[in-house]
């Protein structure tokens, strides 16, 4: 995923504090990961990392209103079980996002097929066009690694 934002402002917001989604809940002591985290996803995050600029909801709330970056929803997509008995009504979850931001279902895992990887450049050049200076920000929920 991050190849695709070589040399872009990368943003990372890693609460849904914006909006009163959540309340924020930074860290302290949380190291950074090495590199993907890929087990895991929901545990406490750093407040640092490298590489990126991450943003209290004060600020993020501040880039929304000013539409000074463009924001991604990395929440995971629910699938409907498979083993839902015959007839069982499924219900997808209703979801509590930033108004006007992407949702990129399930970009966020370190690990991701290439039809996956497709899919986020795909979404993310759409959304975020060519302009590279252009803030990009990317949210999941609190104490999430996506």
């Amino acid at each position: 995923m991050w190849q695709a934002m070589k040399g872009m402002e990368v943003v990372l917001l890693l609460t849904v504090g914006l909006l009163g989604i959540a309340e924020p809940a930074w860290a302290g002591g949380v190291d950074e990961p090495a590199g993907y985290r890929l087990d895991e996803y929901r545990a406490p995050v750093p407040d640092t990392l490298q590489g990126a600029t991450v943003v209290t909801t004060e600020e993020a709330e501040a880039l929304w209103r000013g539409k000074k970056a463009v924001f991604f929803d990395v929440m995971p997509d629910t699938p409907r079980p498979t083993n839902l008995p015959a007839g069982t009504i499924w219900r997808d979850k209703v979801r509590k996002d930033i108004p006007g931001s992407i949702w990129l279902a399930n970009v966020g895992y370190g690990a991701i097929s290439e039809e996956t990887a497709n899919y986020f450049r795909q979404g993310h050049a759409a959304a975020a066009g060519t302009d590279k200076s252009r803030a990009i920000l990317f949210y999941c929920m609190t104490n999430c690694w996506m």
